[in-house]
């Protein structure tokens, strides 16, 4: 398939260079960048040669033939630039009256202008060799422009000035080859396998095409290595064949993780990483892209002051540490928040927020500090609620004594369901007893789901603008669990044939449902009247009514 004769499905721009995103078919996409040329010289060649070749199969004449050049009296030295070492014979072999030679003579030689990947090639030898810092995003021309006096190459760069600070930026200052697609705010993660492979990503507003190819490659191992060397620089980190691997994330909030050489990679060096949006998602924002329903934000708000013990259940990549962070920025601002992480992921916009990360030690040097360490560390700074980042090993025994002490807390776990979550949570090597997984008040569950599904009851229905995707991260479920163990569903995603269908949408059905809001509105000694008007009210303001 010729991708002209496709038309995107999206373009648009980042940083002045033109990004195509296409829907191949089948589920497969891919995204282009469409970087300044290098070569303009050979691109116009091939271009002039094929209608030269087509005008001579009509038996005309091409550009480049004697007839073109009659006019100027130069024969074939038309249009080149020329040096002459004897200044003096200039006007002399240049006279209208002389014989042009068939071949440029000693004295008389031709100087080729040097292409922009020559010009680019001396700049950033320049760059590298001047004792001077190179400087930040957003000084390349600058950069370019000190190096063309130094060398004296100032009336050559001119003409490519443009494309020739694009390189320097993306190449010195920036990311390489990596630099578009990190600072494209669509892009959701960006991965290379080997440097055999072209480089894949994943784009926030077309997950249904799941990883796409892109038109950007490395020219062998060497490069992967150095790019690899760089990232784990960018994180105050480094890698080698005696660590081969990283998991990190970078001053910009990436994680990336990264294997040096074929140490522990085949064929070679590999990366992937991962981007979170800049500014954290919002429960509206989450409202609004349809992900749940005010009626289900408005719930987990009343959970929250509560001060509930909540599971974020679901696949990789399915949006549970989004929704849970969500949920977070629901704690009221007097209150204190302590997230604990392996590597730090969360973001939340407030300001009473102590944050733990783990360390591990290296070479045996240094204390090996644990999420386990960390959560009992953090019940010491006397916290409304504990956030543990993900609980997959010995953390979740802390995670449930920090419940059982009166803490709110939040957690995501790897669970395709609340059965599935309380099945694993009971076996080895978690081995939680019956009274630490009864401490859970609600299970909720974060999946990838097809919006053109079936109609049914009476339930929410999203904004329109939030529906077109073929597949998007859905809140499909929230369970609560009874006293007696069982699992009550409070929430369900029915699908719907507007793509999104949420159910209940009754504030009063909800109320039927939910062991835990009827006693938590016993305990404030609130009338099931109060809370209905206040579970609308909460509803109505997510979603922006």
């Amino acid at each position: 398939m010729v991708l002209s004769d496709v038309r995107p499905l999206e373009s648009y721009s980042v940083r002045g260079v033109k990004v195509n995103v296409y829907d191949l078919g089948g589920g497969i996409g891919y995204y282009e960048v469409l970087e300044p040329d290098l070569d303009p010289g050979l691109t116009r060649a091939l271009v002039d040669g094929g209608k030269a070749r087509e005008a001579k199969g009509r038996g005309g004449r091409g550009a480049g033939s004697a007839g073109g050049q009659r006019g100027s009296g130069l024969g074939f030295f038309a249009g080149e630039r020329w040096h002459c070492s004897r200044p003096a014979l200039l006007p002399l072999r240049l006279h209208p009256r002389l014989p042009l030679p068939l071949r440029p003579s000693a004295h008389l030689r031709p100087k080729r202008a040097r292409s922009p990947r020559e010009l680019l090639a001396l700049i950033s030898e320049w760059a590298l060799r001047s004792p001077m810092p190179l400087g930040t995003e957003g000084s390349e021309e600058s950069l370019v422009m000190r190096a063309a006096e130094e060398m004296g190459i100032e009336e050559e760069v001119m003409p490519h000035l443009k494309v020739l600070s694009y390189y320097v930026w993306r190449d010195l200052l920036a990311d390489g080859k990596l630099s578009i697609p990190l600072r494209d705010p669509g892009i959701e993660e960006v991965a290379l396998e080997h440097y055999g492979r072209p480089l894949s990503v994943v784009h926030r507003r077309h997950p249904d095409l799941g990883w796409m190819d892109t038109n950007l490659r490395f020219d062998d191992e060497a490069e992967v290595r150095s790019l690899v060397r760089r990232l784990a620089h960018s994180a105050g980190r480094e890698v080698s064949v005696a660590f081969p691997y990283l998991d990190a994330v970078t001053p910009s909030g990436d994680r990336i993780s990264l294997t040096y050489s074929s140490e522990v990679s085949v064929p070679g060096s590999s990366f992937s990483i991962r981007r979170f949006p800049e500014r954290p998602f919002s429960m509206r924002d989450l409202v609004y892209r349809g992900a749940l329903s005010p009626l289900m934000a408005a719930y987990y708000s009343v959970m929250v002051e509560a001060k509930a013990v909540m599971v974020f259940l679901g696949a990789m990549s399915t949006g549970k540490t989004t929704l849970m962070g969500a949920v977070t920025s629901l704690v009221p601002e007097n209150q204190k928040v302590a997230t604990i992480e392996d590597v730090p992921e969360l973001n939340l916009a407030r300001r009473r927020w102590q944050r733990f990360v783990a360390r591990g030690s290296r070479l045996g040097l240094g204390r090996e500090v644990s999420l386990v360490d960390l959560l009992l560390l953090s019940l010491r700074y006397r916290p409304d609620y504990v956030v543990l980042g993900e609980a997959r090993g010995v953390e979740v025994q802390a995670f449930i004594q920090a419940a059982a002490l009166g803490h709110g807390a939040m957690t995501t776990f790897h669970a395709e369901s609340p059965a599935a979550a309380v099945a694993r949570l009971s076996s080895p090597p978690l081995s939680v007893d019956s009274s630490g997984i009864s401490l859970i008040s609600v299970f909720s569950l974060m999946a990838k789901v097809g919006t053109g599904g079936r109609g049914g009851e009476e339930g929410y229905r999203g904004p329109s603008s939030a529906a077109p995707l073929a597949q998007a991260r859905r809140n499909v479920g929230v369970w609560e669990q009874g006293a007696d163990g069982e699992l009550n569903p409070v929430f369900q995603w029915a699908g719907g044939g507007e793509g999104l269908y949420f159910y209940p949408s009754d504030p009063e059905e909800v109320w039927e449902r939910s062991e835990r809001l009827r006693s938590s509105a016993s305990y404030r000694g609130l009338s099931k009247a109060e809370v209905l008007k206040e579970l609308q009210r909460r509803a109505d303001q997510f979603g922006g009514a």
